[in-house]
């Protein structure tokens, strides 16, 4: 059998694993019969020829053509995970669901702002989110419900339909105005900030 391991997203374990499964060796019966298959190196530049692959991101794997030609094959991610497996799209996509079902996504999550530096509203998405903060500084002392009236407030001023309204919930107060900065494209926490106000963000 073989494998191909890319690095990142710790290749090093999973090499480790299999290293530590006994599967690399060739086992043989008592009838010199092999009980388990080798595993070894794949041609990492034949793409379609192994039976397993490790890849730090599901960039280029080709879901269509696996276990096409006769291997069983399998890979470490799913096809379409990014709609589930990335903060910004786990948050839309259960926004959206909330909001089919006439529910508020902000009841179950924390206050949430996606800024895409790739859409044009991204300018627009970055001033909401400085106006939140102040609105939380200026009130943390007043209270979640005080909080809550004047975010809603500016966000019916800014949109023309509110399907979601800005909420905090008591838990997500505690009036700190704490916000966690996720950066796209990293996993395992790395780029993760946490801060309260603008100065800790340079």
């Amino acid at each position: 059998m073989k494998y191909v391991i890319r690095p990142g997203n710790n290749s090093k374990l999973v090499l480790r694993v299999l290293e530590k499964s006994g599967r690399f060796e060739v086992k043989t019966d008592s009838n010199g019969e092999c009980s388990f298959p080798g595993w070894e190196t794949a041609d990492d530049y034949l793409d379609s020829l192994y039976n397993f692959k490790w890849k730090p991101t599901s960039g280029g794997i080709k879901y269509d053509l696996i276990s096409k030609h006769g291997l069983k094959q399998l890979v470490n991610h799913v096809k379409g995970h990014h709609h589930l497996t990335t903060k910004d799209n786990l948050f839309l996509n259960l926004k959206a669901y909330l909001e089919s079902q006439k529910l508020n996504i902000y009841d179950s999550v924390p206050l949430t702002i996606i800024l895409d530096y790739m859409k044009d509203d991204v300018g627009d998405k970055l001033e909401t989110w400085c106006n939140i903060h102040k609105i939380i500084d200026r009130h943390r002392d007043a209270g979640v419900a005080v909080i809550n009236a004047k975010m809603q407030q500016m966000q019916q001023n800014r949109e023309k339909s509110v399907k979601s309204p800005y909420a905090l919930t008591e838990c997500c107060h505690d009036k700190q105005n704490l916000w966690l900065l996720k950066p796209t494209g990293f996993n395992r926490g790395i780029g993760i900030h946490i801060f309260q106000n603008f100065e800790q963000l340079r």
